[in-house]
Parts: C-alpha cells; sequence; structure tokens
C-alpha cells in the first residue's frame, strides 16, 4: 500500500510515505528519508460515500418561493 504526500512548508514538500508487507514504514519528507518498522494484525481501511448535500442554488430558490408565499398572504390580506 502506497500513500502520496504532498506537504509545503515555505520551500519544502513532502515526496511520499508508504509500507510494503514486510512491516517497514518509510517516510521522505523535506529532503530527509526515515524507516520505520510497525506491527499490524488484520487492519482495515473503509471508504463509504458521503450524503448527498443540497446545493445552494436549490436552498435560494426554496427561501424565494416561501418569500414569494408571504408576499401574496399579504397583498391579498389572508389572514387565520
Amino acid at each position: 500500500m502506497y500513500f502520496d504526500l504532498a506537504l509545503s512548508s515555505t520551500s519544502n514538500t513532502g515526496s511520499g510515505v508508504g509500507w510494503n508487507n514486510s512491516g517497514t514504514y518509510a517516510a521522505a519528507m523535506f529532503g530527509q528519508t526515515a524507516t520505520y518498522s510497525f506491527w499490524s494484525d488484520n487492519e482495515q481501511v473503509m471508504f463509504q460515500s458521503g450524503a448527498p448535500v443540497p446545493e445552494p442554488g436549490t436552498v435560494a430558490l426554496l427561501g424565494i418561493g416561501l418569500a414569494g408565499l408571504f408576499a401574496l398572504r399579504k397583498r391579498f390580506g389572508i389572514r387565520k
């Protein structure tokens, strides 16, 4: 498994982070490379799709419609 890592801090950038099946973790950032060992037992990463988010135009259209209903009620004097 390999992850791309792009960091910016002033003029430095990170080049990458990754690990392989042997349990070695390597990171190369800011021109220096470090290697670490790790242990993992049946780890899982799950990605799920998120809920849809309404567009701002839809909310604006709803607001305009409600304002129009309020204006009609006020214009024709409709009261409860």
